[in-house]
C-alpha cells in the first residue's frame, strides 16, 4: 500500500508544472528518475542542461551555476592530437551541469592538495549567471570569458582555481574555460601532423559555443569580452575574429625577445623519448604518443627544465605551416601587431608590479643553479628570460642586461630584488609595454594601461622562512577578482583590508565589459579616478594599489634598455 502511495505520488510531481522526471544517460550524466527544477533548467539548441544554485555571490546573490558542459568532442582516442570538434547534441536527455568537470591532463597528479579530478575529457566550460533567462527583465548581460593563465601547462577553468563569488555580484555572465595543456595541447612538429595550437584551438571552439548557445543563458553574444594572458593571441587569429567584442590582457603575450617559432620538433622528439616512443619521425611519435597514459605525458614536464625552474615557457604557441584545417597563427604575433594586422577592440591590458620576479628567489635558494648564474650568465639568462642563445647578439644582450641590473657585481641575496626585477621586465612587463605602444598606433579604440602594485597579506609566492610575500608577483591579481580555493586563499569578508582592492578591481573589470570603459564615471569605489587610455604619446597607466592614481612611463629607464636590446 505505502509502496502504491509513492508511485501515485511520484506520477502527480511528474505532472506538475514545475517538476518532470528524465531518464538516466551515462555519457551526459542525468540522474535517474530524479525530480528537477525547471527553474534550473536552460534549454539550448543542442538540448537541455540542468544547473544547480549551491554558489552565493560575496553579497549573498543566489548563482546559477552550469558546470563541466562539454563545448568539443572529448579529444581522447583517436582525436587525441587532432583538432577539436563540435559538441553534437545529447537529443531528448537532460545534461546534467550540476558538478564540476575534470581539470586537463596538467603537471600535477591528484594529491591532499589538489584534490580535484583530472581527465583527457575536459574540453568544458562553466557557466555562472544570477538571472535565469524568462520573466519581465529579457536584457541581455555582458558575457565575461576566461581563459586561465598557466603557462600553458597548468591550472584550470574549473571553480576550484576560478571561483565566481566575486565577479557575479555586478550583473553580468561569466564563462571559465578548459584548454588542452602541454605536449596534449600544444606539440608541434612543422607538418600537417601536429601543425600545432590545439589548446588555443580549443578556446576558440569554447568561443564559438558561446556564440551559438550564451544567449539561453541570458548572455549577450554580442557583448562578449575575453580576459587571460592568451587574449593577445586571439587578437591576431583569423578563427578568433568576430567571436569577442572587447579584450583584458592579463600580464601574459607572445614573447618580444623571441621570435614566435614555427615548430617545436626538438620537444616532441624528447617527449617521445621520455615515453619510451621512437622518434624518427612526427607520425611515428605521434601514434606512438596516442597509446600512452594522458597522465603520464603531461607529468613529465619537469624533464624539459633545463636550469632550476627554468625555462618557464616550454610547450609554445607557434606559426602553422601550409596545412588542410584552420590556422590558429599564421604569422609571428609581434610582426601583426606592429603591421596593425590585428582585431580592433577596446583593450585592457597590464601586469602585476612584480610579475615573475619570484623565480629570483628560486635562484638564490638553488646552490648549483645560483653558481651556473654567476659563472656562466650568457648560458643562463637566455634559458630564464627567453631569447635567442650561443650567438654573439646573446652574448651582448648578456653582457647589456647584468651590467644594468647588476652593475657587473655578484648575484646573491644582497641582489636578488635586481635578478627579480630583470625576471618581472623580460618575462612580462617590457612585453606589456611594447604591446600597448605597437596597438596604440593603429587601434581606434582606447586602450587602458594598469600596474597592478597592491600589497596584500596573501600571494602566490612567499619569502622562504620569512613567509611573507615580496608584493604582488605573476596571477595575484587573480586573488581579488576569483575566490581561488585551490592555496586556502580567504573568502574576503566585509572586514578584511583586501575587500576595497576586491571592489575596485570587479568594478573596473565588470565596468570595462559592459562600457568598454573601466571608468565611465565617478565612483566611490574607484577613488572617482577617471582612467584616461594609454597612447604611444601620452604613456599613461593606472597604478593601482590602496588608491587608484594615473601614472605615466611605467618602469621608464628600466624598459628602455629591453627596448634598445630588442628592436622592433
Amino acid at each position: 500500500m505505502i509502496q502504491k502511495i509513492n508511485v501515485i505520488l511520484l506520477l502527480i510531481l511528474c505532472s506538475a508544472s514545475i517538476f518532470h522526471c528524465y531518464r538516466y544517460s551515462e555519457n551526459v550524466g542525468i540522474v535517474e528518475n530524479n525530480i528537477l527544477s525547471e527553474s534550473n533548467i536552460v534549454y539550448t539548441s543542442l538540448g537541455r542542461i540542468l544547473g544547480s544554485t549551491n554558489f552565493k555571490t560575496r553579497l549573498g546573490k543566489i548563482i546559477y551555476a552550469f558546470r563541466g558542459i562539454r563545448f568539443a568532442e572529448p579529444p581522447i582516442g583517436n582525436r587525441r592530437f587532432q583538432p577539436p570538434e563540435p559538441r553534437r547534441s545529447w537529443g531528448d536527455d537532460i545534461l546534467n551541469a550540476t558538478e564540476e568537470g575534470p581539470a586537463c591532463p596538467q603537471t600535477v597528479r591528484i594529491t591532499s592538495e589538489f584534490p580535484y579530478r583530472i581527465s583527457e575529457d575536459c574540453l568544458r566550460l562553466n557557466i555562472y549567471t544570477t538571472k535565469m533567462p524568462g520573466g519581465l527583465d529579457n536584457s541581455l548581460r555582458p558575457v565575461m570569458v576566461f581563459f586561465h593563465s598557466g603557462e600553458f601547462y597548468g591550472m584550470s577553468g574549473i571553480s576550484y582555481f576560478l571561483g565566481p563569488e566575486y565577479l557575479l555580484d555586478a550583473d553580468n555572465i561569466l564563462v571559465t574555460v578548459n584548454y588542452r595543456l602541454g605536449a596534449l595541447g600544444f606539440i608541434s612538429t612543422g607538418d600537417e601532423h601536429a601543425p600545432g595550437n590545439l589548446g588555443l584551438k580549443d578556446q576558440v571552439f569554447a568561443l564559438r559555443w558561446i556564440q551559438n548557445h550564451i544567449q539561453d543563458f541570458g548572455g549577450d553574444p554580442n557583448q562578449v569580452t575575453i580576459m587571460g594572458s592568451s587574449v593577445a593571441l586571439h587578437l591576431v587569429s583569423p578563427m578568433s575574429k568576430g567571436l569577442f567584442h572587447r579584450g583584458i590582457v592579463m600580464s601574459g603575450l607572445p614573447k618580444a625577445t623571441l621570435e614566435t617559432p614555427k615548430h617545436q620538433y626538438h620537444l616532441a622528439e624528447k617527449q617521445a623519448e621520455l615515453l619510451d616512443c621512437p622518434s624518427s619521425n612526427s607520425l611515428e611519435i605521434l601514434e606512438c604518443l596516442k597509446t600512452k597514459d594522458a597522465e603520464d605525458i603531461s607529468t613529465t614536464l619537469s624533464s624539459f627544465q633545463e636550469l632550476g625552474l627554468d625555462p618557464i615557457l616550454i610547450w609554445k604557441p607557434v606559426v602553422e605551416p601550409a596545412h588542410s584545417g584552420e590556422k590558429f597563427l599564421t604569422d609571428d604575433p609581434n610582426k601583426l601587431f606592429k603591421e596593425g594586422k590585428f582585431t580592433k577592440v577596446p583593450i585592457l591590458c597590464g601586469i602585476t608590479d612584480n610579475e615573475f620576479a619570484y623565480l629570483a628567489y628560486e635562484v638564490v635558494n638553488n646552490k648549483t643553479v645560483l653558481n651556473e648564474w654567476n659563472n656562466n650568465f650568457a648560458y643562463a639568462a637566455p634559458i630564464g628570460i627567453g631569447y635567442e642563445r650561443n650567438t654573439s647578439r646573446s652574448k651582448n644582450i648578456s653582457d647589456s642586461l647584468r651590467s644594468f641590473y647588476f652593475s657587473d657585481s655578484e648575484i646573491n641575496e644582497s641582489t636578488v630584488e635586481q635578478l627579480g626585477k630583470m625576471y618581472a621586465d623580460g618575462m612580462a612587463g617590457f612585453v606589456m609595454n611594447r604591446f600597448a605602444n605597437l596597438i596604440s598606433q593603429w587601434n581606434p579604440f582606447p586602450i587602458y594601461f594598469y600596474k597592478f602594485a597592491y600589497k596584500g597579506l596573501n600571494s602566490y609566492f612567499y619569502l622562504p622562512k620569512l613567509n611573507r610575500p615580496i608584493g604582488p608577483v605573476h596571477y595575484d591579481d587573480l586573488i581579488y577578482i576569483f575566490f581561488i580555493r585551490h592555496q586556502k586563499f580567504p573568502l574576503f569578508g566585509p572586514n578584511d583590508p583586501a575587500i576595497r582592492t576586491v571592489e575596485r578591481m570587479t568594478k573596473l573589470y565588470t565596468n570595462f565589459a559592459k562600457f568598454g570603459n573601466p571608468t565611465p564615471e565617478k565612483d566611490p569605489i574607484t577613488d572617482r579616478v577617471i582612467w584616461e587610455p594609454f597612447t604611444s604619446d601620452n604613456k599613461k597607466y593606472m597604478n593601482i594599489q590602496c588608491t587608484l592614481k594615473m601614472k605615466q612611463d611605467m618602469f621608464a629607464e628600466r624598459y628602455a634598455i629591453w627596448n634598445r636590446l630588442f628592436p622592433i
